[in-house]
């Protein structure tokens, strides 16, 4: 199971000058609470830094600093953690483990943006090898109990 398999390719983006105000618009009208945010390299889109809505509450309001005159660039999480599409899921969740992070932006060989995992998309596919799983365990049960009958 690789990160390219699993991952959102509907990320939302932004540049860095990008105002906090209509950063915040983007995750309302996207229903995200993340923002990766990029750089146009040679045609290439490369994720730089991501904000989040947790971002928002402890950089801008419980320091009361102005929304409307900081940008994304200002707040961004600059020290971005990535992880490849051809890489294993497993890889993923010890890149969230060690760093302490719920959101990682997924790219190509090439560093471009494809996609991002979140720890609720983990979880999802976790939820669903187990519960297969557990089928094939009850279903080994039935039969096991059919020859000992």
């Amino acid at each position: 199971m690789t990160n390219g398999e699993f991952c959102n390719r509907e990320v939302v983006i932004a540049q860095e000058d990008l105002s906090l105000v209509e950063l915040a618009r983007l995750m309302r009208d996207y229903h995200v609470g993340d923002v990766v945010i990029i750089r146009k390299e040679e045609k290439k889109t490369v994720p730089v830094g991501i904000v989040t809505d947790r971002d928002l509450v402890i950089k801008v309001i419980a320091k009361e600093r102005s929304p409307a005159s900081l940008s994304a660039g200002e707040i961004m999480s600059k020290n971005l953690k990535v992880v490849y599409e051809d890489h294993s899921l497993w890889e993923t969740i010890e890149v969230m483990r060690t760093n302490a992070i719920r959101r990682v932006p997924v790219v190509n060989e090439r560093n471009e943006l494809i996609g991002i995992l979140t720890a609720d998309d983990l979880v999802e596919v976790i939820q669903e090898e187990i519960a297969a799983l557990v089928k094939a365990v009850i279903k080994e049960q039935k039969r096991e109990k059919g020859e000992h009958a």
